[in-house]
């Protein structure tokens, strides 16, 4: 019995759609391009999009002799790099794209001492700062503040500044979904305050906000058609949407909504769609459906190949991955531990810091201790791939194993590991 045997190909395209050269600009952006990179052709890679790609750091961590700038400015804002990054000697123009990422804050608190006017500007507007920023507001300038209130972690900040945020920042207020009551208060204190005051100007930047639907509806009669342009980007401004169907013309706004109502909303209304909407549903997936039912108009459009639902998991061979546990292994050691062959996949799963997907690799029970034979003589071992290690080691969520004996002579032996989950 082969391990082999367990292990398909646990996705497939979406019908139609099949791996073509000439849409590899957009298909390193595809949340789910693991289960596949090892068949696309390394000369057509195109490392600064791997390097957003949150799914592919085990794969960047491989090959970062790769990198140039531009790839690694991208992998600063990756917010599962961190392992990679935190090993890197960071420069001041780094940490500026390096304030973006929310996961960062460690090595940011580290490197604090780097960080110039524009690094203070995008950590205002990181959701995990607060902490850095309320040490630092003297170092927090006029754009810093407006970063600030569109944050939603800042309120307790933006509530002890309200007035000066009123009276100057109200416009970036108005986007910050966790400040619907300092937005409430913010109208009431400008009607107040102002002399005739053009409401209507205030009231159109909240269009975009999804929190302030209700506030919206009390000021409906100031609406025009340039209300409508924001709206389309609310995914919570259906409703009002529908009510000025007729009139309505900022598809492309629409379609790039992820949500399942807006989505079903387009699709009754195709007829409306020009080509600039269909290249920005094709990036959608929560437009699936439509693609498939239209995929003769979306065939062609090189964006599609940027949709993580054009890749549809196989969930009858992926259970045959999920479900590989220690009996399994345990078992194939029993039927061929006289195969020196069959061995091999044994002997590559014993990396010391083998690191796998516990949505595809599952340990049963974490207390389990696992046997496994290895050899460590030929570290080739690591460049070569077995069709299960082929698949365990495409993911960024990480299920570690040690060794418990740090005393292994370099020769086949066997070894205990434990599962630290």
């Amino acid at each position: 019995m082969y391990l082999d045997d367990h292990i398909k190909k646990p996705y497939k395209f979406l019908d139609l759609i099949d791996l073509n050269f000439m849409y590899y600009d957009h298909i390193f952006k595809n949340e789910k391009i693991y289960y596949f990179m090892d068949e696309i052709d390394r000369k057509y890679y195109k490392w600064s999009d791997i390097c957003k790609n949150k799914n592919l750091v085990t794969f960047i961590s491989d090959n970062l002799s790769m990198l140039d700038e531009n790839c690694w400015n991208n992998l600063y804002q990756n917010e599962n790099a961190i392992t990679i990054i935190k090993n890197r000697t960071l420069n001041t123009e780094d940490m500026v794209v390096l304030c973006l990422n929310i996961n960062a804050i460690p090595i940011i608190e580290e490197n604090i001492h780097k960080l110039n006017g524009l690094a203070w500007n995008n950590l205002c507007s990181n959701i995990n700062a607060i902490p850095i920023i309320k040490k630092n507001f003297h170092k927090l300038t006029y754009n810093c503040w407006k970063n600030l209130c569109k944050n939603p972690n800042a309120i307790e900040i933006i509530e002890e500044n309200k007035i000066k945020i009123f009276e100057h920042y109200w416009k970036d207020l108005f986007k910050n979904t966790n400040a619907v009551e300092l937005i409430e208060e913010c109208i009431q204190f400008i009607v107040k305050n102002e002399e005739d005051v053009n409401l209507q100007t205030y009231i159109y930047e909240l269009c975009e906000n999804p929190n302030t639907i209700h506030i919206l509806y009390k000021y409906i009669h100031l609406f025009d058609k340039y209300y409508m342009k924001k709206l389309a980007k609310n995914p919570k401004a259906l409703n009002l949407i529908k009510s000025h169907v007729d009139d309505f013309t900022y598809w492309k706004n629409l379609c790039s909504l992820r949500d399942e109502d807006v989505i079903i909303f387009i699709n009754e209304n195709m007829d409306k769609l020009d080509g600039k909407c269909y290249e920005i549903l094709a990036q959608n997936p929560y437009a699936i459906n439509i693609i498939s039912e239209n995929i003769d108009k979306f065939i062609n459009i090189p964006e599609l190949y940027a949709n993580s639902g054009i890749i549809i998991e196989d969930k009858e061979k992926l259970e045959n991955i999920i479900y590989i546990t220690e009996d399994l292994i345990i078992e194939y050691i029993e039927e061929d531990e006289e195969d020196d062959d069959s061995l091999d996949i044994l002997e590559e799963l014993s990396l010391e810091k083998f690191e796998i997907n516990d949505k595809i690799f599952e340990i049963e029970d974490s207390d389990i201790d696992i046997i496994l034979r290895y050899n460590l003589e030929d570290t080739q071992y690591l460049k070569r791939s077995s069709s299960l290690l082929h698949y365990l080691k495409r993911s960024s969520s990480l299920l570690h194993f040690h060794f418990i004996d740090e005393h292994i002579e370099r020769s086949k032996s066997t070894t205990i590991l434990r599962c630290t989950c």
